[in-house]
């Protein structure tokens, strides 16, 4: 688990083709037993995709080694958070709290109204982490996540002012945190 003093060198940054490896294997450790597929397959898309500004892709890095990843969908006005994964050695460290409170505050930079997530109704404790993060459950979708399986759908608006980061992070020229 990530102690606080490690934390503090967190830096999240657009995510590079030299991440690809990490990505596929933090994608794998967080969803292959709901979602089994090709994670490495997965991780060269999500590059490709955010190379031709399709998706953003923010990595969570520590001592240079990546951590945690999260992705935003432009949608609309709003966004749409497709992934957040963080690896086993480093969950419950609020680790995922960073990569949100930086996901919030690049969605405002862009000028998104509102973001939105979907997440499997079999995992409460996601769904607890959705809503001490501020979002709310709009509902449950049948068959949203594949035939057989449903998802909680969470929104948030997103206020004008940007909320507390870290030092390290490319939004700087945006924080009070200085």
């Amino acid at each position: 688990m990530l102690d606080e003093k490690k934390l503090e060198n967190l830096i999240i940054r657009n995510m590079q083709e030299g991440d690809i490896d990490s990505v596929a294997r933090i994608s794998d450790e967080g969803f292959n037993e709901y979602y089994p597929f090709d994670y490495k397959k997965s991780a060269e898309l999500m590059f490709l995709n955010t190379k031709q500004g399709y998706v953003h892709v923010f990595v969570a890095e520590i001592e240079g080694a990546v951590v945690g990843y999260v992705t935003l969908k432009p949608w609309h006005d709003g966004g749409w958070i497709d992934l957040i994964a963080v690896e086993k050695q480093s969950r419950r460290s609020g680790l995922a709290q960073k990569l949100v409170e930086y996901l919030i505050n690049e969605a405002l930079r862009r000028q998104m109204r509102y973001l939105t997530c979907c997440i499997s109704i079999e995992l409460t404790s996601v769904k607890s982490f959705w809503e001490s993060c501020g979002f709310k459950l709009v509902g449950t979708m049948e068959k949203l996540l594949s035939p057989t399986h449903d998802g909680f759908l969470f929104y948030k608006y997103i206020e004008k002012t940007p909320i507390s980061c870290m030092k390290n992070s490319s939004h700087d020229h945006m924080c009070n945190c200085k």
